[in-house]
Order: C-alpha cells, then structure tokens, then sequence
C-alpha cells in the first residue's frame, strides 16, 4: 500500500532495534517497521506517480546562464548572493 493519501502520522517513536512506529493524533501508537520497509513504501508510491501520466523527464540546465535573446550572447547565472 503506498503512502499517498494515506493519514499522516503526527509524530515518530524509534526504538532500541532500529525499528520506526507512527505516533497518531489521539496517541496511538502504530505497528513497528524498519526502514527497508519504508523504502518499499516510498518505491510503491513512485510507482502510483508513474502510473498517473506525470512527466517523467526532467530537464536540468547546469550551470544556469542568462541569454540575450537579441545577440545569442549568454553569461553564467551565479546563484551566490553577494
């Protein structure tokens, strides 16, 4: 079962072995799980994701430059402030 759509727990216990348990809105305290599970979980719903049509190209410009649509001239986008 994927995580979307599902309650979203408020709050997490880890215990002693490593596991993880959800902690509920009124104080429950859901089943244990490891973190491969979770990893299980986080594949299923990249899976719903992919099943639902959303685009799955993405396109990275590295590094960001700014362009002069009029001369074709470009220079670097330098994200650092100052």
């Amino acid at each position: 079962m994927a995580l979307i759509g599902d309650e979203r727990p408020t709050g997490w216990i880890q215990y002693r072995d490593g596991s993880w348990a959800p902690v509920w809105r009124d104080g429950r305290v859901g089943p244990s799980f490891r973190i491969s599970a979770l990893v299980r979980l986080a594949a299923d719903d990249i899976s719903v994701l992919d099943e639902a049509g959303l685009p799955d190209l993405v396109i990275d410009v590295e590094p960001p430059e700014v362009l002069d649509a009029d001369t074709g001239e470009g220079w670097p986008l330098s994200l650092n402030a100052g």
